[in-house]
C-alpha cells in the first residue's frame, strides 16, 4: 500500500534550491547487487522461485533456492559458510531460524539486498550453488 504525502512546500524548495545548485557529478555504474531489477511479477518457470522485495520506491524480485532445494544439508552448509565469513554466530543447527536468518540478511544487506530470504546468487557466492558455465565469476 502506497503512502501519499503532501510535499508542494519542501518540492518547491527543493525544485527553487535544485536551480541553483551546481551540476551533479556523472553518473557511474552502480554496483553489482544480488537483487535483478524486474518491475512486474516474473513469469512461472518449473524448478525457478522469486522473492518480491519492497522498497519505499520500487519493488524488485530475486530469485531464490525453492523450498525442496533449502533442505537441512544446505542450511547446515549456508550456516557453515556465513560462520567463516564472520556472519553468523549460532550453532550449525542445518535449521532456517531467526540467527541464520538475521546473518543471511547481514550478509547480503552491503551487497544491495536488504532481506533475510537467501537469494540465489548470495547462495552461488558463498559456494552453496554451481554458477552456470557460460556466468561464472571473474
Amino acid at each position: 500500500m502506497k503512502r501519499l504525502t503532501p510535499a508542494c512546500g519542501p518540492l518547491a524548495l527543493m525544485i527553487a534550491l535544485t536551480a541553483c545548485a551546481p551540476a551533479p557529478p556523472p553518473v557511474t555504474a552502480p554496483e553489482p547487487t544480488l537483487a535483478r531489477e524486474i518491475r512486474s511479477t516474473p513469469k512461472p518457470a518449473a524448478g525457478v522461485c522469486w522473492a518480491r522485495l519492497t522498497e519505499p520506491r520500487a519493488e524488485r524480485w530475486f530469485r531464490t533456492p525453492c523450498p525442496k532445494e533449502m533442505t537441512q544439508d544446505l542450511i547446515a552448509t549456508l550456516q557453515r559458510a556465513l560462520k567463516v565469513r564472520g556472519a553468523y554466530h549460532g550453532p550449525v543447527s542445518g535449521v532456517m531460524d531467526t540467527r541464520t536468518s538475521a546473518a543471511v540478511r547481514a550478509w547480503q544487506t552491503p551487497r544491495g539486498l536488504n532481506s533475510a530470504i537467501l537469494s540465489w546468487r548470495a547462495a552461488q557466492e558463498l559456494g552453496l550453488l554451481p554458477w552456470p558455465r557460460n556466468l561464472e565469476p571473474t
